[in-house]
């Protein structure tokens, strides 16, 4: 991932709160779900 990316996670969590699934990320701008499945194993949930 990289370093825009990390920071459309972070602002989403800032705006939203925490992640409740790995699917939420979908909600951030930039990842679909060919991202996702590249990061998947590397994302943890809690």
């Amino acid at each position: 991932m990289g370093p825009a990316t990390a920071a459309a996670i972070l602002a989403w969590r800032d705006e939203h709160g925490r992640f409740e699934s790995v699917e939420d990320l979908l909600d951030v701008t930039g990842i679909g779900e060919k991202k996702l499945a590249a990061m998947r194993d590397s994302v943890t949930v809690g």
